[in-house]
């Protein structure tokens, strides 16, 4: 078993090993080679930083890795499950994080579903520290109640002012700017109140600012209504929430949305 990176791996090739990779997950995932695609372009993937396992010419494992500035971000780790249970994670790991170092990269982030403890432990035993709790939640549409006084005016560009809450990697101002996110102004009686940003044909929101001083008179609320008109899916959702984000956290419990998951964000530091 040998690793490598990935840097002349097809996207057909990759796709059919993350398919069979993530078919026993926690949450089960499968793609299609244009849905694997754009995900992993959204996220700033590089094929040359990400390492695969290799069975002789075979790939059968893999950590996809997503770069920004010194930063780098595992966008998926996998091994198949004939090849699960050999400690083949622990070689993938060691030959992700020498790489990167050996490329200059200062910090490497990961989130792990935190059902998953195996995975938890894992990366804690090769020196990964938890950062934080990330919330993950969502409604059938049918279930939001209410009406919207405010209207989304759509940006020509995404901007969105930094608030009391970091978003994770996925739901940062780059990835959501190559990821098919819109960003709306959030405006009632002619003055912005905020900015919301979402997907309308995912039915994902990344990012909800309201403005400090028209904080607590409902104007989020009134922006997800606005943005549930807006999308194609049954569901809304809003992944990666922030745990001491309380506010958002707050609002998204009182309008009935379920916690679907928690997600532990973990950093390793080169």
């Amino acid at each position: 078993m040998v690793t490598s990176p990935l840097t002349h791996t097809s996207i057909e090739t990759l796709t059919q090993v993350f398919n069979e990779a993530f078919s026993n997950y926690e949450v089960p995932i499968h793609m299609s080679e244009a849905q694997l695609k754009a995900h992993l372009h959204a996220l700033g993937y590089s094929p040359e930083d990400s390492i695969g396992l290799f069975d002789g010419s075979t790939l059968v494992g893999f950590i996809l890795v997503a770069i920004r500035g010194t930063n780098a971000y595992d966008a998926g780790t996998g091994i198949i499950p004939s090849y699960q249970g050999n400690g083949y994670a622990h070689q993938l790991i060691d030959a992700t994080l020498a790489h990167i170092k050996q490329r200059g990269f200062n910090s490497f982030f990961l989130e792990v579903i935190d059902t998953n403890e195996r995975a938890k432990k894992l990366y804690l035993s090769h020196g990964f520290t938890i950062t934080r709790s990330l919330l993950c939640y969502q409604i059938k549409k049918e279930m939001l109640e209410g009406t919207s006084s405010v209207q989304l005016q759509k940006q020509e560009n995404i901007s969105i002012p930094s608030g009391d809450c970091n978003p994770s990697w996925q739901n940062s101002d780059a990835c959501i700017s190559r990821g098919g996110f819109t960003a709306y102004d959030i405006v009632h009686d002619s003055v912005k109140r905020g900015v919301i940003c979402f997907n309308p044909t995912k039915g994902s929101i990344a990012q909800i600012y309201i403005e400090p001083k028209y904080r607590r008179q409902g104007f989020a609320k009134q922006a997800i209504i606005a943005a549930k008109n807006r999308t194609e899916t049954p569901t809304l959702g809003i992944l990666n929430v922030s745990s001491d984000c309380e506010g958002i956290g707050g609002v998204l419990a009182h309008m009935g949305f379920s916690l679907l998951l928690t997600q532990s964000e973990m950093v390793y530091t080169l």
